[in-house]
């Protein structure tokens, strides 16, 4: 390089460095069931308190995996289990408002029933421990209770829960019968004005041969 050359530098670039974030981000899943109250300990819903009742929170909100969950154990002790299991539910209805135990409670009552019935039948086959014991417990107070109730309700109630669903059945029977026929009347109406269409179409293409034959006659005389 020459004497009289001049070099000129380009200053450095210093890169400020980005301070780390002081909080973990969260991912969007994570804030929906964060967010959702149900997915608080002390917002699950009251059956969630059952000790036979296993569930985890969702973005859903809280969801029960197992509505059944004894543990499998010998005959006796099984047995014992699901003594308990069943007047621990008896326990927990009696304990609900009277005006919230008519359908969510019914229901939740039902699913319980129906999973010791399942593990009752899924467990017939197996050998040693395992739920079929305390299911059979289980679903023996079932029976003891319904004979029970059904021994000494006077079947009042009965005929009006069947009077009612009959009113029920009635009812939308009669509904649906009124838009079939209002459909019916619609479809008829809608091909007589079609056929009307095209007699009409077809009635002018006759006039209209008719009278490019007269025109071409006289054109032709």
């Amino acid at each position: 390089m020459s004497a009289g050359t001049k070099t000129t530098t380009q200053p450095k670039r210093i890169r400020k460095s980005t301070p780390a974030p002081q909080v973990v981000p969260v991912t969007t899943k994570a804030r929906r069931i964060l967010r959702n109250p149900a997915n608080n300990e002390a917002d699950r819903p009251p059956y969630a308190s059952l000790s036979f009742v296993r569930g985890k929170p969702t973005r859903h909100g809280w969801t029960a995996t197992d509505l059944f969950a004894v543990p499998e154990q010998e005959y006796g002790d099984g047995w014992i289990t699901g003594l308990r299991a069943f007047q621990e539910l008896q326990q927990f209805i009696k304990a609900q408002p009277q005006d919230e135990s008519h359908i969510g409670l019914a229901h939740w009552t039902l699913w319980v029933i129906e999973a010791a019935f399942k593990a009752r039948e899924a467990d017939r086959d197996t050998k040693g421990k395992s739920k079929r014991s305390a299911a059979c417990a289980f679903t023996q107070c079932v029976g003891q209770f319904v004979n029970a109730m059904l021994r000494a309700n006077d079947g009042r109630y009965m005929a009006e829960v069947i009077a009612c669903h009959q009113k029920t059945t009635d009812h939308f029977k009669e509904r649906d019968a009124q838009q079939r026929a209002a459909f019916i009347a619609r479809m008829q109406a809608a091909r007589a004005a079609k056929r009307a269409a095209r007699e009409q179409a077809s009635t002018s293409g006759h006039y209209k041969k008719i009278v490019v034959a007269e025109v071409a006659g006289e054109v032709a005389t």
